[in-house]
């Protein structure tokens, strides 16, 4: 049985109907800023992306669980893929926000396959590392609709794409994190800037939520106090793909609750212009001004 409905979303995906998707999510991009799509998901395959993902946190409680920053979106720790950690709130913000990034981890390299178009500098995961075959095979997914969207962005001014590795985001309450003893960590330079870099240039931002729970996907233009706040329901199984460059997004689901993301990200310019005709975001900014701080010290 398929995960989740049709009736609510804006495309739904059938192998029939796989090469047309992509002009479709691009006609709710450009005129909405964001597109929801069923991909049709099995439930069992759900059910085993989210074993893994309780996996991947016995694992780091069994290694000794230390929360610390999220590192760099290019090439997570390096030789600690998979490992929980509380982002910087500075950084949250610009993911799923304090409560949809709760915890975050670096699932790794995308499907080999895809290794190379991606772009990205990655190492191998580590050995004795927890197997996560339905986590990549959802992070595969992630790049095969951004692969059927990209043909069709041309209209928008977007160039040649790269992309993040996969992110997977556990829902909680930042407060009971603080009980626990897991405080938010500071900024490094070196993940400052590497995170500067990905909300500078991202294009497309797009999420699977895995359940087990539904949420809501809030989503605003940025910079506008006073717009309206479109409330997205997420059911387990289904996608997203937004504008992160238009609007702010922040996830609110139970606690435990999971989610698999990546972005697409757009032509490299500068190190910190933001993309021509936009300004930065707001986590963007915060990031930009936090480095010009240091900088003058």
């Amino acid at each position: 049985m398929d995960a989740g409905g049709s009736s609510s979303v804006d495309v739904v995906i059938d192998e029939a109907a796989w090469e047309d998707i992509g002009g479709q999510i691009a006609e709710h991009l450009n005129f909405k800023g964001f597109c929801t799509v069923n991909p049709g998901l099995l439930d069992t395959v759900l059910a085993r992306a989210q074993d893994e993902a309780h996996e991947l946190v016995l694992r780091a409680e069994s290694d000794g669980f230390t929360p610390s920053s999220a590192s760099s979106p290019r090439t997570g720790f390096r030789d600690a893929y998979g490992k929980f950690r509380r982002p910087n709130p500075a950084v949250a913000a610009g993911l799923l926000g304090s409560s949809g990034s709760a915890l975050v981890a670096d699932l790794g390299p995308p499907p080999p396959s895809e290794a190379d178009s991606a772009s990205l500098e990655v190492s191998p995961a580590p050995s004795g590392s927890v197997e996560c075959v339905c986590l990549h095979g959802l992070d595969q997914t992630l790049t095969d609709v951004e692969a059927q969207v990209w043909p069709h962005l041309s209209k928008l001014g977007f160039g040649k794409a790269s992309r993040t590795c996969a992110m997977l985001h556990q829902a909680g309450n930042p407060l009971d994190l603080v009980d626990e003893g897991h405080y938010p960590p500071g900024l490094r330079e070196d993940e400052a800037t590497q995170w500067l870099t990905v909300f500078r240039r991202q294009r497309l931002m797009t999420i699977v939520f895995l359940g087990p729970d539904s949420g809501v996907l809030e989503l605003r233009p940025h910079n506008d106090e006073d717009a309206h706040t479109c409330r997205v329901q997420t059911f387990p199984g289904s996608l997203v793909v937004l504008r992160p460059d238009l609007l702010a997004h922040r996830y609110v689901a139970p606690s435990g609750s999971w989610a698999l993301s990546c972005f697409s990200l757009g032509t490299s310019s500068g190190a910190r212009r933001p993309w021509p005709g936009r300004e930065l975001t707001p986590s963007a900014k915060h990031l930009d001004g936090w480095i010009v701080s240091r900088m003058q010290e």
